[in-house]
């Protein structure tokens, strides 16, 4: 053997991957974007629901698949399921319809035995509703929010194990300005009593879930635009029991909420 020649062969080698490992550079003077999809506005003049729950197409392909991927899980027969599917109208941005009931989960080719109390879904998506705590026959609630159409509290009976209940399309639609409502909060205290700010949400208040609010040295808010619907309130330092709370705000009108602070552990709603 040659070495000189392995050793030109070695060389020849490494010199023809040498390019494949160079990034490809841009000569000439051209710059980079993505591409951004035009934003649909609110529809000014609607003033229908801003959520409603509106009968599903069953026979519809995407109904079908859903509901055939739904009926062939293994403890279909034995589960009290209800099934839905998210349609967000024109104007409604990127963020997720919410959902919260006893226990939801993605609809799945198979059970995983997964699921919670909360639920975000996109446009499109199906979701499973496991009534575990409801006997069949009796009501059971689901609490749908979004921050640009507000709250709604939708209850639905409770079906017999193997028999799948349909909801049908959740479809959520974009609040327009004119139809927002306010609200204020005013919190009496003492001095000694902490009270920084509050939360504000759908379908829960506190967290990621929900929107933080600050509160004077008085004690009060500032006028908050919402859209009108079902929300709930948590003021901060109060602890949930004391400081949780529901209100609903009315189309053009503003709700003001007053509270007076007993203690650091007792609030009371005037």
């Amino acid at each position: 053997a040659n070495p000189k020649a392995n050793d030109e062969s070695q060389k020849s080698t490494k010199l023809d991957k040498e390019p494949s490992q160079q990034q490809p550079e841009i000569k000439n003077h051209v710059a980079i974007q993505h591409h951004q999809t035009a934003i649909q506005m609110p529809n000014p003049d609607y003033d229908g629901p801003l959520i409603e729950v509106v009968k599903a197409d069953i026979d519809s392909q995407e109904w079908q698949a859903a509901l055939i991927m739904l009926a062939n899980q293994k403890f279909a027969q034995k589960m009290n399921y209800s099934i839905a599917r998210v349609s967000k109208a024109q104007g409604l941005d990127d963020t997720p319809v919410l959902f919260c009931a006893t226990k939801l989960k993605e609809l799945t080719p198979e059970n995983d035995g997964g699921g919670g109390m909360y639920f975000k879904a996109q446009d499109g998506d199906f979701f499973i509703w496991e009534h575990i705590r409801s006997a069949p026959g009796k009501k059971d609630s689901l609490i749908i929010g979004h921050p640009q159409a507000g709250g709604l509290d939708f209850k639905t009976t409770v079906p017999k194990a193997g028999v799948i209940n349909v909801i049908g399309d959740v479809v959520v639609h974009a609040c327009p300005d004119k139809r927002y409502g306010k609200v204020q909060i005013n919190l009496d205290k003492s001095d000694d009593i902490e009270a920084s700010g509050f939360y504000i949400g759908t379908i829960t208040a506190g967290g990621n879930l929900s929107t933080r609010y600050p509160l004077d040295a008085n004690g009060q808010s500032k006028l908050i635009d919402l859209p009108p619907g079902q929300y709930k309130l948590l003021l901060g330092n109060f602890g949930r029991k004391a400081g949780l709370s529901n209100f609903t705000v009315e189309e053009g009108k503003t709700t003001e909420l007053k509270f007076k602070a007993i203690s650091q552990n007792e609030l009371v709603k005037q």
